[in-house]
């Protein structure tokens, strides 16, 4: 069962899941929790969530849990979070080159249409 951290960002309140491991398995930038979910602490991504808000770079990939997944959405997601640093843009097809599916540009688009971990997976 999944935990959920609410903070206080300066643009407005987040909501992010997180599993009993410490992982982050889901966030929404509108502050929105499903109803009866459980609240809970996890001060070392409280910490990083408000650097992260100050406009200090920070890195959440040991705290994401991305397995639950697709195969390809992960692929994607590992990529980004590995070579797309901060502050760096890059394209569709780029990133679907680099995970070996250069005709992939769409399906990349999609995936980061319904990126769950926005704030974490640029």
């Amino acid at each position: 069962m999944n935990s959920y951290l609410i903070e206080q960002m300066p643009w407005g309140r987040i909501s992010v899941a997180f599993n009993k491991y410490k992982q982050i398995t889901y966030a929404s930038l509108t502050g929105e929790v499903p109803e009866g979910a459980v609240t809970g602490e996890w001060p070392e991504l409280s910490e990083k969530l408000q650097a992260y808000g100050r406009g200090q770079e920070v890195n959440f990939f040991e705290m994401l849990k991305a397995d639950h997944f697709p195969q390809f959405t992960r692929q994607v997601m590992i990529w980004l979070q590995h070579n797309c640093q901060w502050g760096q843009v890059t394209t569709y097809g780029k990133v679907a080159k680099a995970i070996g599916r250069p005709k992939s540009s769409r399906a990349v688009g999609q995936v980061m249409r319904r990126n769950q971990l926005p704030l974490f997976v640029p």
